[in-house]
């Protein structure tokens, strides 16, 4: 067999059988013939026959039978993931309603808690891993987060974390917006001013999931009319703009 028929191999090879569990990996296999060995560089998969036939222009020009079984490549495994994961009830390891002290049993000695101010009426516990902070357990100001009390409120800004379509933390509003829909941003001043996101076409079973916004030059993400009104909302953002911070609640 010259080198014009095993590259007719690799682009037209057909079986006597049908495939079975066919992998589109596109990884080379190499097989004996009773006429020689030879690598085919197609999909891998596992083989149900005994012969190949090989063709030109619709004319068979070569056939041979299996000796042995194909080396297929190894069935591709998931990827491994990259990123924590953001859902409408957990970030990361930390879920709502799950109590602290499950958090802790869960996460052993990799981490460390510190207590600090997340905003007006609301205290944090910090879950710190590395030097850096995870994500942030919520509660109520002047309270104190007990082993038995349950998760009601979670926050993150560290860009590890991201639903499964790839937004959290540093991700740009332009590329965001790519994946929900349009994005309004908001705030209003009786609510201390907070700079809110939407999009129009979040996931269903995304409604937990709070999106706050950021310009990497400016503060506020959102180009405003009037910023004399007591609440503004508008469609038009600074192209820095980026989510800042995810939160979910179990309100």
């Amino acid at each position: 067999m010259n080198k014009q028929q095993k590259r007719l191999l690799a682009l037209t090879i057909t079986l006597l059988t049908s495939l079975n569990s066919l992998e589109l990996n596109a990884a080379p296999i190499t097989y004996t013939g009773s006429k020689g060995q030879y690598t085919v560089d197609r999909e891998a998969g596992t083989y149900k026959g005994s012969k190949v036939y090989i063709y030109e222009k619709n004319k068979e020009i070569f056939q041979d039978s299996f000796v042995n079984t194909p080396a297929f490549a190894a069935k591709p495994t998931t990827p491994e993931v990259k990123y924590g994961l953001i859902t409408d009830k957990c970030i990361g390891s930390a879920c709502l309603g799950m109590t602290f002290g499950q958090l802790k049993a869960k996460l052993g000695n990799k981490v460390n808690y510190k207590v600090g101010q997340f905003m007006v009426d609301i205290d944090a516990v910090q879950v710190i891993q590395d030097g850096k902070v995870q994500y942030e357990i919520c509660y109520g100001a002047g309270e104190k987060l007990r082993d038995k009390d349950k998760i009601t409120c979670l926050s993150t800004t560290n860009g590890y974390y991201r639903t499964k379509e790839g937004v959290g933390p540093s991700t740009s509003l332009i590329q965001a917006q790519k994946i929900y829909g349009r994005a309004t941003v908001s705030y209003n001043t009786d609510n201390e001013s907070r700079e809110e996101l939407k999009f129009s076409k979040l996931p269903k079973g995304y409604q937990r999931i709070w999106f706050r916004p950021q310009s990497k030059s400016e503060g506020y993400a959102g180009i405003y009319a009037d910023w004399r009104k007591a609440y503004n909302q508008t469609n038009r953002f600074k192209p820095d703009a980026y989510i800042w911070q995810v939160m979910i609640n179990k309100e």
